[in-house]
């Protein structure tokens, strides 16, 4: 990966909500230092390699919502893990809530790979108990909005299109403040 893309690492930043600390690479970084590789460009552009997703009506649906002849489109990923045994006395103690994401223009078989899933943020779960993920998710919404309106930078003049978010049962349903558990309840 790194010699393929020796430009791909952006920095973190600091955020700071409800007074606390969290860590951050923004989109908007990762995308500029993989664009800066001409392969990576290629691959992004070039017609001949495009996947499932740029046959399917999602695809057709969203290219609509923009004038621009070329777009990047992105899928987030939400998913809570345990670093310790999840049925163990620590259960829960030590959760972490992890969000990144793919660029859904790159052939299927790379993003498969490990090396095509970014970062965007890791936090202790308890930080944002319940649905006040919503404060962290309201960071990344707003860069994805302006990625949309504003294009990426002048150098790579595309807008970042958010075509799905996808995460587990933990991460997505208590963030947008649905069951969590396996049970129904009772």
């Amino acid at each position: 990966f790194d010699s393929l893309f020796p430009n791909a690492r952006p920095s973190f930043e600091e955020l700071v909500i409800d007074s606390k600390r969290i860590y951050m690479i923004r989109i908007v970084e990762t995308l500029k230092a993989l664009l800066k590789n001409p392969l990576y460009l290629k691959l992004i552009f070039d017609h001949n390699f495009k996947g499932n997703f740029f046959r399917s009506r999602c695809y057709d649906y969203l290219s609509r919502q923009s004038q621009a002849d070329c777009m990047i489109f992105i899928k987030l990923f939400i998913d809570d893990f345990e670093i310790v045994n999840p049925i163990g006395s620590a259960r829960g103690k030590y959760k972490l809530t992890g969000i990144y994401f793919q660029v859904l223009n790159i052939p299927e078989f790379l993003n498969s790979q490990l090396s095509h899933v970014h970062l965007v943020t890791v936090f202790r779960r308890n930080l944002f108990p319940g649905a006040a993920v919503f404060r962290v998710l309201e960071v990344i919404v707003t860069e994805l909005q302006n990625l949309f309106r504003h294009n990426i930078s002048d150098e790579f003049p595309f807008p970042v299109m958010l075509a799905f978010v996808c995460g587990d049962n933990a991460g997505i349903h208590q963030a947008a403040g649905l069951q969590s558990h396996f049970h129904a309840g009772h």
